[in-house]
Formats: structure tokens, sequence, C-alpha cells
């Protein structure tokens, strides 16, 4: 498996997580018409998102990285 093929596999498995996750809560929240919780829910949603698009960045930075290094020692 190639590494693009791989972090977009890791992506989708992790947004997948996340929404069974934070986008329960916020529909839980939605359903008692619990305003309070549906901003908590909605904020960590957000951050959620957030810290796996951070996570995906260095994962693809540290997966060019390699491939940089393997690349230069065979030269």
């Amino acid at each position: 498996m190639s590494g693009d093929n791989r972090l977009e596999h890791w992506a989708l498995a992790r947004a997948h997580t996340i929404m069974l996750r934070e986008g329960m809560n916020l529909m839980n929240a939605a359903q008692w018409l619990d305003k309070k919780q549906m901003v908590r829910s909605s904020q960590q949603l957000r951050d959620a998102i957030q810290k796996s698009l951070l996570e995906a960045v260095s994962i693809q930075q540290a997966s060019r990285s390699m491939t940089e290094q393997s690349t230069d020692s065979r030269l």
C-alpha cells in the first residue's frame, strides 16, 4: 500500500471514529434540545476534526521525510 493510500485509509478511519463518537453526542443533544450540550458537543467535534487534521499533516510530513531519506540513500 503506498503512502498516500495509507494516509487516505487512516483519514477515513479517523473521520469515521470522530463522527461516531462526537457526532452521536451532538445528535443526542439536539434530540434532547439541550442547548448547552449542543454547544459543548459542537466544540468537541470541531476540536476532534482540528486535531485529526494536524495529525494528518504531521504524518504526511514524516512520510515525505522518510521517502526523501530513502531516495537520498539510494544515490
